[in-house]
């Protein structure tokens, strides 16, 4: 997991973030955003979501950089990268 931000607003968290997701050689990334409340020092709620395009995006590109390795996802240079972009 890559953070790209993180905001928080009272007692409400929200993430957005690149996930990884690695079966052998496969590897799939793929932009998430996440919101999660906090009571009482304990997450009370999370909830993650995400694009199926991009998803769909990632598991092509993973299946390609299995037959050619060249082709394989790279992690986020910084945490200012375009999510879901590398």
């Amino acid at each position: 997991m890559y953070r790209h931000s993180v905001t928080t607003a009272g007692a409400t968290v929200a993430t957005e973030r690149t996930d990884v997701l690695r079966f052998g050689r496969l590897r799939l990334q793929f932009w998430v955003w996440g919101r999660f409340d906090v009571r009482g020092g304990r997450i009370t709620m999370w909830r993650d979501s995400f694009d199926y395009l991009n998803l769909t995006r990632a598991l092509v590109r993973g299946l390609a950089g299995v037959a050619l390795p060249g082709l394989r996802p790279a992690p986020p240079t910084s945490p200012g990268a375009v999510p879901g972009r590398h």
